[in-house]
């Protein structure tokens, strides 16, 4: 796995100290774990076939995935976690889309990743639903 890192300290439109990080991962075979402080990753990939894993997250966990030229598969290191109401891990995964920014915002109660899609045009990314291995 391949990760360059940069952390930027910030105030939000509260007043609270934030960090803001953006990193640099490399799609693997058997999966690049992303950082559970990770808030931004760029993915890159070099087969659509390579892995990308979501961390253990806690509720209202926000990520932001941006997918470089080529796409690659999302899993979770969460075996029973889902992916817009889809459990994904060693037996699913999500297909994502070169050039396009995704969010992701995480739900304890349902271990839930709902993950939403902007294409480089602007437009609406297409829903990803993972599907099997």
């Amino acid at each position: 796995m391949s990760s360059n890192n940069l952390t930027r300290h910030f105030r939000d439109v509260k007043g609270r100290l934030e960090d803001a990080d953006a990193r640099t991962l490399t799609a693997t075979t058997g999966g690049a774990s992303i950082r559970p402080d990770s808030t931004f990753v760029t993915i890159t990939s070099d087969t659509a076939t390579k892995i990308v894993n979501l961390p253990a997250a806690v509720n209202g966990k926000v990520l932001r995935l941006f997918v470089v030229a080529t796409g690659c598969e999302l899993r979770s290191d969460v075996a029973a976690d889902k992916l817009n109401n889809v459990v994904v891990g060693a037996t699913q995964e999500g297909a994502l889309i070169a050039a396009t920014l995704y969010t992701l915002v995480y739900n304890s109660t349902t271990g839930n990743w709902t993950m939403s899609g902007v294409l480089a045009a602007g437009t609406v990314a297409p829903l990803v639903v993972p599907d099997a291995v």
